[in-house]
């Protein structure tokens, strides 16, 4: 399902950072902390070349010091028998960080492709991921293009963006042996990307083995990868089994290389996993905080010995 690959793309690629919020204390209790804040538009944007991850747009936005960070929607009867008492209440929240209103476009300069609201209920929050997809089907975008982004809500905030994106890397999938040993290094070659960074990533497929995960981000103008040997002797659990092994290249756009790659660790760096709307980097678009990035991708899968 498309929420799975969209946070799988979270979990494989990003490195998320929690954003900490100081009080002051006086010398007769805690004081009131009061902003002038003008609360804007906070959206990750991503368009996907990649056929296993749908393009998306991600929006929320940031809230005053005195704004409550949610709102009770209503209850919810849990049952977990037949019997008439079978049941539990729990309490619903909404994050205020959350924009279920606003317009979202995509546009090539010449067509505009609107992305709709899709609601997904999560598991402690109603309605906590405000994802907006291209439910008509009607967006395929092109390597090497320049799109621009324009998110707008009823109550005035506007956000603009622009991004270009990378061409579709292209394994050398010939070169790579059909079944690769673990404890040995393999090379990784592909058609030479000059212009971007790139990713490279690969992993076993049912079974945990040892060394098989393993991950590196590529320089503009790379063409080649070789594994390392991991030391696994403290490991007893793992698999001895071989299993299918994927080997996945993404090229990403300057976009979302500066924002999820280059500046992960810094500490204005927002997680969007984290369901925060707070200020963050500001790259790709204008009038808010956040990205408006691009990714492709390519995969050769393979059999893998422990």
């Amino acid at each position: 399902m498309v929420t799975k690959r969209i946070f799988y793309l979270f979990l494989v690629i990003i490195t998320f950072s929690a954003a900490i919020s100081l009080s002051k204390c006086g010398k007769w209790g805690w004081e009131d902390v009061t902003s002038d804040h003008e609360p804007v538009l906070n959206v990750f944007a991503l368009i996907s070349l990649d056929t296993t991850i749908q393009s998306f747009v991600r929006v929320h936005q940031t809230l005053g010091l005195e704004e409550p960070e949610k709102v009770f929607v209503r209850k919810d009867t849990i049952w977990y028998g037949e019997g008439p008492y079978d049941y539990w209440l729990r309490d619903l929240w909404e994050s205020k960080y959350l924009v279920k209103d606003a317009v979202v476009i995509i546009s090539d300069g010449t067509n505009d492709y609107v992305f709709s609201y899709v609601n997904f209920e999560h598991e402690y929050y109603w309605d906590e991921e405000t994802i907006y997809l291209d439910t008509l089907n009607k967006f395929h975008p092109e390597p090497n293009t320049t799109y621009f982004l324009d998110v707008s809500t009823t109550d005035g905030k506007q956000l603009t963006g622009e991004v270009t994106t990378p061409p579709i890397p292209v394994i050398y999938s010939k070169q790579i042996q059909d079944t690769v040993y673990i404890r040995k290094t393999f090379t990784v070659t592909w058609k030479p990307l000059e212009t971007v960074h790139s990713l490279i990533q690969t992993s076993s497929i049912l079974y945990w083995i040892c060394g098989a995960e393993q991950q590196c981000v590529m320089e503009p103008g790379d063409s080649s990868w070789t594994s390392s040997i991991v030391d696994c002797h403290y490991y007893e659990n793992e698999s001895s089994e071989p299993d299918s092994f994927m080997i996945e290249l993404r090229t990403l756009d300057d976009n979302f290389y500066e924002y999820f790659i280059k500046h992960a660790w810094e500490d204005e760096f927002v997680s969007f996993l984290l369901g925060g709307g707070d200020a963050g980097l500001t790259i790709g678009v204008e009038g808010g905080y956040g990205v408006f990035g691009a990714i492709a991708a390519d995969r050769v899968y393979r059999v893998v010995v422990p």
